[in-house]
């Protein structure tokens, strides 16, 4: 586990006697460093959402010197689809008291009862308590002490997420990475608690930021939101749905007017020829109607684009583009076409099962078929409208991440979005949180997050997925710490962003929160340095050049992160995983610094030095996954170099 004379240590220790007064900033007392804060949401809080929460106490025990006699209520015929909410409650309790609570599927209310009720049961029933199933959706919950019974209530999702919620009210059980859970051990007595709670999220479908989350099912899960194979059809998730659609190898020589000059988009308009374009609907529906067959519990598809910076150029999308100002609107007419016929067909021998739609406003079919009022509002183009069974799904994706959507530099992103409302009722957002040239370079987008998901909040998102570095096996430069922010935004938008931040870094860190939390408010001072230096937060243009990261700066954090190491000792014998864990996390942190000293300072290390920093690099970032530099450059290109 630890790394016993590594060079970067020795090298730090060194250095430390150079500079401790630059290192001073980072190991204040908790109170004095945690007056550091984000500068706040610049959109006041987000109105009609719900979230309402009653926590108080009952003169009765849930768990009473180590003994319980509550039990998990589940109908029978629930019992298989809450198979997940069950099993979590009964681990996670049992994890942190030791006691296992049992699974009955027959019982009656009555006051004396002591039950934790999953769903819709019998007890429940006579109860008197009403869940509003229709507020909660999908994915929202009740929760309601009564009697001495508590009672979850929601759909499948939405039980799952109470119970985590009632965990955290009786362990404080919360999920902060995929690695790190944090929980009470130990206990022996809780009261049981006087609950009125109904929490419904403010975006329906959350999905994780990073790459390490978004492949973790369980964390995800527990972090309250959704890996993306569970929110849309796995044959319409994103863009080049149209290669299953409408497939161009399968027809191109059959149906050439169906798609674009160069074969690299279809042709939304079939060339204007009438007979041609009934065809290639006619195909897109059947298609559509087979994948919906294979995926009979997923109903949201994309009807997309294919990746690519084009468009088709006939006569006639060239004429629709010219008197709509976008290409947008070819693509609205073909796909309302045909989902308008997907619906019929669902609606007569589908049993009315409910699916929503979206395709793409990006790249070429970015803007909207509108016109701006005097007034500054929006009116769509002779009334074109989407289908109310489609949403459109934004990625605005040459912007600006680090800036509010408030900011004058976001004005794209506000166009964007407030345009469409003219054209749709609902959206899809795919927005970005990335250097998609090099993933090991912090991107600094935190003063901006909230505003982020509140204005989409506002603009009723349905979806929302701030990219991150997806297809990267791990995280550094406070990436961890940005997905689970996000996950916790992304259900309530108006919670305070600095608390989330300090809890995050005491159940994480543990001993070693105040140093660690201590590096990320030095790096975003940092940063702030960086801006006034001209540093870009455009997602396609990283900082990087030896100006923006000096020496002394690196050296300083990485100080701090081996201070971080000892600060953890305890556990590496009481508790060895959850030190590995912490650890690693730290470990993680330091990727992003070694990198950056790697490729600026190679010149200021001896060669031996030099060498050795980079094999221990290369060891670390090989044995925690690092696996891509950049979205399509792998970590060897630095490592094996």
């Amino acid at each position: 586990m630890k790394k016993a004379k590594r060079i970067i240590a020795c090298l730090l220790a060194a250095f430390s006697m150079l500079s401790v007064s630059a290192l001073s900033g980072c190991t204040k007392k908790k109170e004095d460093k945690r007056g550091a804060h984000l500068s706040g949401s610049s959109l006041p809080n987000v109105e009609g959402t719900v979230h309402e929460r009653a926590v108080g106490t009952t003169s009765y025990k849930l768990l009473n010197n180590g003994v319980s006699d509550y039990v998990i209520l589940v109908n029978q015929e629930d019992k298989a689809t809450l198979v997940e909410a069950i099993s979590e409650l009964q681990a996670i309790f049992g994890e942190a008291t030791g006691v296992q609570l049992p699974v009955v599927t027959e019982g009656a209310y009555s006051a004396n009862a002591k039950y934790i009720s999953l769903g819709d049961t019998e007890a429940l029933k006579g109860s008197g308590f009403q869940a509003d199933y229709a507020k909660l959706g999908a994915q929202g919950y009740q929760i309601k002490t009564v009697g001495q019974s508590i009672f979850i209530c929601g759909q499948q999702r939405g039980v799952l997420y109470g119970v985590y919620d009632l965990l955290k009210i009786l362990v404080d059980f919360e999920t902060y990475t995929t690695t790190i859970d944090y929980m009470q051990k130990g206990v022996k007595d809780i009261d049981l608690p006087d609950l009125n709670i109904k929490e419904v999220p403010d975006i329906e479908y959350r999905i994780p930021v990073m790459g390490e989350q978004i492949k973790d099912r369980v964390a995800s899960h527990r972090m309250r939101m959704h890996i993306s194979s569970e929110v849309t059809i796995s044959m319409g998730t994103a863009h080049n749905v149209l290669k299953y659609i409408v497939p161009i190898e399968e027809h191109k020589d059959t149906h050439g007017d169906w798609f674009s000059g160069d074969r690299t988009q279809l042709c939304y308009t079939a060339h204007g020829n009438e007979e041609e374009y009934e065809l290639m609907v006619q195909e897109a529906v059947t298609n559509i109607q087979k994948i919906l067959d294979d995926a009979p519990h997923q109903n949201i598809m994309s009807i997309t684009q294919m990746d690519e910076q084009t468009w088709c150029e006939c006569t006639v999308c060239q004429d629709l583009e010219d008197y709509y100002g976008t290409n947008a609107a070819s693509q609205i007419f073909f796909v309302n076409d045909v989902t308008a016929r997907v619906k019929e067909w669902l609606d007569t021998e589908r049993d009315g099962r409910e699916v929503q739609f979206m395709f793409f406003a990006y790249h070429k079919s970015e803007g909207a078929p509108v016109r701006q009022n005097a007034d500054g509002s929006w009116a769509a183009i002779d009334g074109i409208k989407v289908n109310d069974n489609v949403s459109v799904w934004i990625a605005p994706i040459y912007e600006d991440y680090t800036l509010s959507v408030t900011a004058p530099e976001s004005v794209n992103i506000r166009m964007m979005c407030e345009s469409w409302h003219a054209v749709a009722n609902s959206y899809f957002v795919w927005a970005y949180n990335v250097y998609f040239e090099n993933y090991l370079i912090p991107y600094d987008s935190y003063a901006a997050m909230q505003d982020l998901v509140k204005y989409f909040v506002i603009h009723n998102t349905k979806y929302l997925w701030v990219q991150g570095n997806w297809n990267l096996n791990q995280n550094t430069g406070y990436d961890d710490l940005k997905g689970y922010l996000f996950a916790k935004l992304m259900w309530n938008c108006n919670l305070d962003v600095n608390e989330l931040i300090s809890d995050y870094f005491d159940k994480v860190y543990r001993e070693a929160a105040d140093t660690m939390e201590g590096t990320f408010w030095t790096w975003r001072a940092h940063s702030e340095m960086q801006r006034a230096m001209g540093r870009s937060g455009n997602i396609y243009s990283s900082p990087n050049e030896a100006k923006y990261w000096p020496k002394r700066y690196l050296m300083n954090q990485l100080a701090q992160m081996e201070e971080a190491k000892k600060q953890i000792a305890k556990y590496e014998a009481s508790e060895p995983e959850l030190y590995q864990a912490i650890y690693d996390s730290i470990v993680c942190e330091t990727i992003s610094l070694r990198y950056l000293l790697i490729t600026h300072h190679e010149e200021t290390f001896e060669k031996t030095e030099w060498a050795t920093l980079k094999a221990e690099f290369k060891a670390d970032a090989n044995r925690l996954d690092f696996n891509m530099l950049a979205e399509q450059v792998s970590i060897e290109s630095i490592t094996e170099r």
